[in-house]
């Protein structure tokens, strides 16, 4: 099992449905090399597991909260490369 990404687009309630993935794991950054990279934010990522349960992860949230997910991919993290930016306001 790897670690995968995830991004999506919803209807509403995104602050909401953030927050409810991080209550199942998922994370809005990570370190590496002794940096913090803050990821955007609709986008999460969370370790050993697979990109179909990433997927039922957010339409299971997106199910409770009554609310569309319009859109949504799942990817794994290895190999990456990015900009660190700023923790999220």
């Amino acid at each position: 099992m790897s670690d995968a990404l995830i991004t999506y687009d919803v209807s509403s309630k995104q602050i909401e449905m953030k927050e409810r993935l991080k209550v199942k794991g998922y994370m809005d950054r990570w370190l590496a090399n002794g940096r913090t990279y803050y990821l955007p934010n609709t986008t999460l990522w969370k370790q050993n597991t697979t990109a179909e349960q990433g997927k039922s992860d957010m339409i299971e949230v997106a199910n409770y909260l009554r609310i569309n997910l319009e859109r949504a991919i799942v990817v794994p993290t290895s190999p990456w490369s990015g900009i660190e930016g700023r923790p999220h306001s």
